[in-house]
């Protein structure tokens, strides 16, 4: 009989070990990440997923008697000054000297709006660092600010589009690089 119960005691550990080995494993599995494709697919589809941001956009040619410098370092109209989500609290100063837009877009096309246009070699350095890229143009895309219609000296009072959401695709383009 006492053979019995140390058997039964056994079968009972037994079980309760391999129980627990068992929600180890399942804890384990249901913590661990995604294969690396997976993460890919959701990483491009979260930069997929579009929002609105502000845009702060310059109306006015900045100029530099130094056409290389010009291109290099000042912002011409229509370009984007500053990309911010929706909702920032823009200064008093901001909203009477640009002009500020909201545009429906991703993550990645925001981002874009500031990248000025490079040239340059994607090598390494012999160090491994990345090569540096000279800037040519201070940016790489612009608002079509030209095809609004808008008096700019009312933005003394408010912002003419405070209320209105534009998509990417009407209203960004691309720099031609010349």
């Amino acid at each position: 009989m006492e053979i019995i119960k140390a058997n039964q005691k056994k079968i009972i550990a037994s079980l309760i070990l391999a129980a627990a080995v068992a929600l180890g494993i399942t804890a384990v599995v249901l913590k661990f990440p995604k294969n690396l494709g997976e993460l890919e697919n959701e990483k491009k589809q979260q930069q997929q997923r579009q929002q609105v941001y502000e845009v702060a956009v310059q109306l006015k040619d900045q100029h530099n008697s130094d056409p290389e410098e010009d291109s290099r370092t000042c912002l011409k109209r229509g370009d984007a000054i500053i990309v911010l989500p929706e909702g920032h609290k823009w200064s008093k100063t901001e909203l009477i000297s640009s002009l500020i837009l909201k545009i429906r877009m991703t993550e990645e096309q925001a981002a874009k709006l500031t990248q000025p246009i490079e040239k340059g070699s994607n090598k390494k350095k012999e160090d491994g660092e990345p090569a540096e890229k000279e800037i040519v143009k201070i940016r790489k895309y612009r608002i079509k600010i030209e095809e609004l219609n808008f008096d700019e000296k009312k933005l003394l009072e408010n912002q003419p589009f405070e209320n209105k959401v534009f998509e990417w695709k009407n209203i960004v383009e691309e720099k031609q690089n010349n």
